[in-house]
């Protein structure tokens, strides 16, 4: 993506001579379409969507040079709506991102808020990530792998390519007095690229998710009676009381001249759900999603994308299929076109029969939702 550059300022020099440099960088996207949905809360739809493929954003980022290798590093992102204008994640400021951190020759450093591993390295190798978008994760982005969600009050390491591997960690302090291990979060994973071939893996261990990942409130702080979950999406919104969460992914792209194939499973766990009156199936429940997709590089400007996708919850199944077409106009501008298609089956996380509900969308009224996005994203 093409940046703005926006000041750079020479600091004073070292003994040795040497000149330490700092920069401020301006950039961002916006992300602007037309979406029809054939069933939304019972009805066809036809709205204006931003961030069906990829959510409108401005930041900064910065970075000033300590020397010998070492470097201090800043990002501010701000997500917003291209067509409302107000502001995205819960209307912070700063939600896409907001860190600060030394980077140095053994790796990167940065604390704030911050993209868990699975957003980091699994998404690389998945429909979403590739070509298909927010409204093309996995149903419900269950597993975080569409990078839906971020974690608060994060200290994350980040390694230098080695041969090809890049690992890294995360870890998000609870800060509850007397219990450390409440809203705590911890996540690992890995990404290796060598030529034709990318394999990424993850692993995400979360403490109380509907406060700590999907920013509800806590229900075992709060009162059961009353405690609300977080989330729209039944898929897995009456799990969301759980006391922990986990998250193992993995997957791998193999390129083939113009073609990509790439293959991705996950595996997520909403363990020892509390009862209440919005999460009334207490216990524990696993979802598995298993992913198969294909890009085609046409000509330079030109890609087409496809893939099928199938979470198999404890009672519920969801089918999606999806397709794309992206044409760069230039550098900077892309058009494309997406759509997908979603069955249900069984009973869902609230304990109704299980609807259709595509990522970004408000749910169907019957087992199948279909959606079709036509948008332009213009980056600087």
């Amino acid at each position: 993506m093409k940046k703005l550059l926006l000041t750079a300022a020479i600091c004073g020099a070292a003994a040795t001579g040497a000149h330490a440099q700092s920069s401020v960088t301006l950039y961002g996207l916006i992300n602007s379409g037309l979406t029809y949905v054939n069933n939304s809360k019972g009805g066809s739809l036809v709205q204006m969507q931003s961030g069906a493929y990829t959510g409108s954003r401005w930041g900064v980022k910065g970075r000033e040079d300590l020397g010998n290798g070492y470097a201090a590093v800043f990002v501010l992102e701000n997500g917003f709506d291209g067509f409302k204008g107000t502001l995205g994640q819960g209307g912070r400021e700063f939600g896409r991102q907001a860190y600060v951190g030394i980077a140095a020759p053994w790796g990167t450093v940065t604390a704030g808020r911050q993209y868990e591993e699975s957003s980091t390295f699994v998404s690389k190798v998945s429909a979403s990530g590739l070509w298909a978008g927010y409204i093309g994760s996995h149903p419900g982005d269950v597993d975080n792998v569409g990078s839906t969600n971020r974690v608060n009050n994060t200290i994350k390491y980040t390694s230098p390519k080695f041969k090809g591997l890049t690992v890294g960690g995360l870890y998000s302090l609870g800060g509850v007095a007397g219990d450390f291990r409440s809203h705590e979060v911890f996540s690992l994973g890995g990404i290796y690229e060598n030529g034709p071939v990318t394999v990424a893996a993850a692993f995400e261990n979360i403490h109380d998710p509907g406060f700590s990942l999907y920013d509800g409130a806590d229900p075992v702080a709060g009162s059961l009676g009353s405690y609300k979950s977080p989330a729209s999406n039944p898929m897995f919104a009456g799990y969301e009381s759980a006391s922990n969460m986990q998250v193992f992914g993995g997957g791998m792209t193999y390129a083939l001249g113009p073609v990509k194939l790439g293959a991705v499973y996950t595996n997520t766990q909403f363990r020892n759900v509390i009862a209440t009156p919005t999460t009334p199936r207490a216990g524990s429940h696993t979802f598995q999603d298993f992913e198969a997709n294909v890009v085609y590089q046409a000509t330079a400007p030109l890609s087409f994308g496809a893939s099928y996708d199938y979470l198999d919850g404890d009672d519920a199944h969801y089918s999606q299929v999806q397709a794309g077409v992206h044409y760069a106009i230039s550098k900077r501008t892309d058009l494309y076109t997406l759509g997908s298609g979603q069955h249900a089956s069984g009973i869902d996380s609230t304990g109704k029969s299980a609807v259709a509900n595509i990522t970004t969308l408000s749910a169907s009224s019957t087992p199948n939702q279909v959606a079709v996005t036509a948008g332009i994203i213009h980056t600087f």
